[in-house]
C-alpha cells in the first residue's frame, strides 16, 4: 500500500489587527437560535436577517477554546473579529459575511460561523474523509490517517474553512470597491479559467456544488468525477486536500501575502492510495 503524506498547513487572511488575538473566544460561542438558514436560494430570503443566540440553550465552548489555543495569532485575530460562533445540530457548518448591499440595516459587514456539533469531535482526518465520501463515495480506496487524533485540529480546520468563505466575500463584495486577494489572483487565479472570476461573482456556494468555474488544466478533475488515481494527482499538483479543487473559495489568502494557518504542531495527514508510490509534500 502506497502513501502520500500531506502536512496540515493552509494560508490565511487577517481580518483585523493582531491586537485582538488574545480575546476570550468562549464569549462568542453560543447555541444557534431556531433553524436559521443563510442560503439565499429562493424561496429562502436571509437579506437583512442575521443569526442570533438561543438564550434558552447552553452549549460547551471548550472545544472551540481548544481549537483556538492551537491557532496561530493571525488566525486567532480573524476568529476574534467574528461577531458570533454558533453551535447547532443537523446540517453542515457554514460561514456568513453580511455584505452591506444585502444587510444595510442589519449588522452590515459583521461575520458569523456556525459549527455543526459533530464537527467538534472529529479529527482532521475524519473531517477530510467525511468531505471526500460525501462528494464521491466511490473512492473507497482512499483513506486519511494522521499522527494525532486530537479533535481540536479537526475543529480548527472546520473553523478555518468557514473563515475562508467569510474572507472571500469580504475581499470580493457584491458591489463597490473590491479589496481583492492579491495572493489568490497571482498564485491561484491563473490556474482557473477567467482567473477565477466566475466564483468571485457568486453570493453562495452549497457543499458539493462544482458549477463555479473550470481548471485550465483539464487533467485536474473535480472530486465528483475523479478516479482514485486522479485524486492522487489532485494532491500532488499542489492542493492541500482533495476538497480544495472543488471550491475556489476554500483557499484562504492574506491580502498582501500567503501565511501559514496551521503551524508545525498540526498533525500530518496521510492518504493511502493503491498502486502509487510514497511521496512527501510540505506546504
Amino acid at each position: 500500500m502506497h502513501r502520500l503524506v500531506i502536512f496540515g498547513a493552509f494560508v490565511g487572511v487577517l481580518l483585523t489587527s493582531s491586537a485582538h488575538a488574545q480575546c476570550d473566544i468562549t464569549t462568542k460561542v453560543c447555541a444557534l437560535d431556531g433553524n436559521f438558514d443563510p442560503d439565499p436560494t429562493p424561496p429562502n430570503d436571509p437579506d437583512n436577517k442575521s443569526p442570533k443566540c438561543d438564550p434558552n440553550v447552553t452549549v460547551d465552548p471548550k472545544p472551540v477554546q481548544l481549537a483556538f489555543s492551537v491557532a496561530p495569532d493571525k488566525v486567532k485575530a480573524s476568529l476574534c473579529a467574528l461577531k458570533q460562533i454558533f453551535l447547532f445540530s443537523g446540517g453542515r457548518s457554514w460561514g456568513r459575511f453580511n455584505d452591506k448591499s444585502k444587510h444595510s440595516h442589519d449588522n452590515p459587514e459583521q461575520s458569523y460561523i456556525a459549527i455543526e456539533q459533530g464537527d467538534t469531535t472529529k479529527t482532521f482526518s475524519q473531517k477530510q474523509q467525511d468531505n471526500l465520501t460525501a462528494i464521491n463515495s466511490s473512492l473507497s480506496g482512499i483513506t486519511h490517517t494522521e499522527n494525532s487524533n486530537l479533535p481540536k485540529y479537526g475543529l480548527l480546520y472546520a473553523l478555518a474553512h468557514e473563515l475562508g468563505h467569510i474572507i472571500w466575500h469580504k475581499q470580493y463584495p457584491l458591489t463597490g470597491v473590491k479589496p481583492t486577494i492579491p495572493c489568490f489572483d497571482s498564485a491561484f487565479g491563473p490556474s482557473w479559467k477567467q482567473n477565477g472570476n466566475v466564483a468571485k461573482s457568486r453570493r453562495w456556494t452549497k457543499f458539493a456544488d462544482e458549477s463555479f468555474g473550470e481548471h485550465n488544466n483539464s487533467n485536474i478533475k473535480k472530486p465528483k468525477q475523479a478516479t482514485e488515481a486522479q485524486i492522487f494527482d489532485i494532491y500532488t499538483n499542489g492542493f492541500a486536500t482533495a476538497f480544495a479543487p472543488q471550491i475556489l473559495r476554500r483557499i484562504l489568502s492574506r491580502p498582501m501575502r500567503c501565511a501559514p494557518l496551521v503551524g508545525p504542531s498540526a498533525p500530518a495527514v496521510r492518504s493511502r492510495l493503491s498502486s502509487l508510490h510514497q511521496q512527501q509534500l510540505s506546504s
